[in-house]
């Protein structure tokens, strides 16, 4: 379980890190805002520093646990965090519509027109609605008259896909770190029983 909990800090800086680069004019990125993916790489590392916390408790004497409670409080933290981020993509996207429309307003020409030309539509609702000039779009007035669609439905629909990603990897990832704090606590369950055990059969040697 250790290994699959460091797999998802280093997946989260990868990602994190390639998306943050390339932010700006893909659909992720309605989605995703910079500061999002920025918090994603810290919780990242934050994993890969308690993988090492969680390295050096196992290999510490019976007697000092505190490296693996300190392992599996820095756990909850990053879980508690990735929740976080899920319950902002889900608040942020709760109303999909009203959140898509209020975006496409507010982009400029440029952004508009790219995203014309990858969803293959013009305009919002309709070419004259909020419409700009594209390689799809080269003329408004006879994108309207034609059965080009606006950008209203594909791109909410985009969001909405997006959306559901983020939240099942996300999700996903919460749900291994629970399977590592479950197993963390038995290991320490597991070497209290074996002091213990320990404490007993030095007890009975002074008994012989």
């Amino acid at each position: 379980m250790e290994l699959t909990y460091l797999t998802t800090g280093i997946i989260m800086i990868i990602h994190s890190y390639s998306w943050l680069i390339d932010h700006g004019d893909s659909l992720r990125d309605i989605v995703l805002s910079q500061g999002l993916l920025i918090g994603g790489m810290t919780v990242g590392v934050l994993i890969i520093l308690s993988f090492f916390v969680g390295v050096i408790g196992f290999f510490t004497p019976f007697k000092r646990d505190s490296w693996l409670i300190a392992h599996n409080i820095s756990i909850i933290i990053t879980m508690l965090i990735i929740l976080a981020f899920g319950a902002k993509i889900w608040f942020k996207t709760l109303d999909s519509q009203k959140f898509v429309t209020s975006t496409w307003i507010g982009w400029d020409n440029n952004t508009k027109a790219i995203f014309e030309d990858q969803l293959s539509c013009c305009g919002w609702d309709f070419p004259l609605s909020n419409g700009v000039i594209s390689k799809v779009c080269p003329n408004l007035r006879i994108a309207n008259s034609t059965s080009i669609s606006g950008c209203k439905i594909p791109l909410t629909k985009s969001v909405d896909m997006t959306s559901r990603i983020l939240f099942t990897s996300l999700f996903g990832f919460i749900a291994l770190d629970l399977l590592t704090i479950l197993s963390v606590s038995v290991l320490m369950n597991v070497r209290k029983i074996e002091e213990r055990l320990c404490k007993i059969e030095k007890k009975g040697g002074l008994f012989l």
